[in-house]
């Protein structure tokens, strides 16, 4: 008796984990953290708007987050973490930033916002004597 009641035990241990399982493969998750800071004076920056389009997604197709006062972004979707996106971070004052890649990235990344007061150097094709 006491072999079939260790059998009967072994079965439902191995039915309970196979169902455990079949649900943790159910849910993926797109997670992204980014930094957001000051080109100029490498500060965080609160208040950024960040947009993330998921493209080919299965569930929402996009969203909006604040960056925060440590100026830090995170972003989480039920989504396959290898789908395709776009990530587009506004603030008022500075030069819209714009990036699209496949995969949530795995570490947490900066993000330089410029100044719209600064105007790029371009190195002049004419030669001064």
């Amino acid at each position: 008796m006491g072999n079939f009641r260790q059998k009967v035990m072994t079965m439902t241990r191995l039915v309970f984990v196979g169902v455990l399982l079949f649900f943790s493969g159910c849910d993926s998750f797109f997670v992204l953290n980014a930094l957001v800071i000051d080109a100029r004076t490498e500060t965080p920056l609160s208040g950024a708007r960040a947009s993330l389009v998921l493209y080919k997604g299965v569930g929402e197709p996009n969203i909006i987050k604040t960056s925060q006062n440590d100026g830090r972004v995170r972003i989480i979707m039920n989504e396959p973490p290898d789908a395709w996106a776009t990530l587009t971070i506004k603030k008022e004052g500075y030069k819209e930033w714009s990036t699209q890649f496949r995969g949530a990235p795995c570490n947490e990344f900066a993000i330089r916002l410029i100044p719209s007061d600064e105007v790029p150097v371009v190195p002049s094709s004419e030669s001064k004597p």
